[in-house]
């Protein structure tokens, strides 16, 4: 006997009938008729509802349900003859029996208060060392430009010293030379 999909085990888990997901908790629901496990949301009943601790021994899956409405035996079901003509569906009869299926809710992580402080805290972080950063290159710059101001002072200052030296000694010489020649004359 083929077992159905709801009775599939990987790892002790037992899969959904509605969603290839499979169940890892103990709160999930089983079809009195055909045996097939479901998660509770993806029969759209809510964990928290407090009317299926009373409807677990009764509960049937919608497949059930809607075969049970019916009448489950469908032999009198009239067939069409044989000369009826074969017409292609279009998309508006195609359309109509298209069954959607509820897209499973993800759950969205709350985020506590706690956490959002965190969160901007390290964005301030990241953009105070990036302001800090951008300023030290900016007072880098500064720095560099008066420092090649201050040196290009510093050697014209250092050349003007030097020719002021030179001239000392000029006319130190010229000095003592003129006074040798004036002890020469008085002797």
């Amino acid at each position: 006997m083929p077992k159905t999909r709801g009775e599939i085990k990987k790892n002790n888990l037992l899969s959904c009938a509605a969603c290839p997901k499979f169940i890892e908790d103990n709160v999930y629901l089983k079809c009195i008729y055909c045996f097939k496990n479901f998660h509770n949301l993806c029969v759209g009943i809510a964990s928290s509802d407090k009317s299926t601790g009373s409807t677990i021994n009764t509960w049937e899956c919608p497949d059930c349900k809607v075969a049970r409405k019916r009448g489950g035996d469908n032999s009198n079901t009239p067939l069409r003859g044989a000369t009826a003509t074969y017409s292609p569906p279009t998309i508006s009869d195609s359309a109509q029996n298209v069954t959607m299926r509820r897209r499973e809710m993800s759950p969205q992580p709350s985020l506590t208060s706690t956490d959002i402080r965190n969160i901007i805290r390290e964005e301030l972080e990241l953009v105070q060392n990036s302001l800090i950063d951008k300023f030290k290159h900016i007072v880098r710059d500064m720095v560099k430009e008066e420092i090649h101001s201050f040196e290009s002072t510093i050697e014209a200052t250092e050349k003007a010293i030097a020719f002021l030296n030179d001239e000392y000694d000029t006319i130190k010489k010229n000095l003592d030379m003129h006074l040798q020649n004036l002890s020469e004359i008085r002797k």
